[in-house]
């Protein structure tokens, strides 16, 4: 809902990637407020880094809304420790989303 405030538009209708528990939880506020609002909001599982599941999310918002007009990315990773705790991996996977996610 920010963004859309931001925006200064109400949205009316959302496909959107729910891959873990904790942004599941944050995107109920935004799906029930579309809903509040006369909108639809479709949670669309996946994973942002994943060229498929991102090709789903839009096949869906295609197949259910006949496109999408516009497309707003909020994700991101922040590594929350000292940089000579950080692995490979910790960091690799902070790149992915931060490149290929938003």
């Amino acid at each position: 809902m920010q963004v859309a405030e931001a925006l200064k538009a109400t949205p009316r209708r959302k496909a959107g990637d729910s891959r873990s528990s904790a942004h599941q939880y944050a995107g109920w506020g935004t799906d029930d407020a579309i809903q509040e609002s006369g909108g639809q909001a479709v949670p669309v599982p996946g994973d942002l880094t994943n060229v498929a599941d991102v090709r789903r999310l839009f096949d869906t918002a295609v197949d259910i809304y006949g496109g999408a007009d516009i497309a707003v990315i909020t994700t991101g990773m922040v590594l929350r420790k000292p940089i000579l705790q950080t692995t490979e991996e910790d960091y690799d996977r902070m790149f992915g989303i931060n490149a290929k996610a938003a």
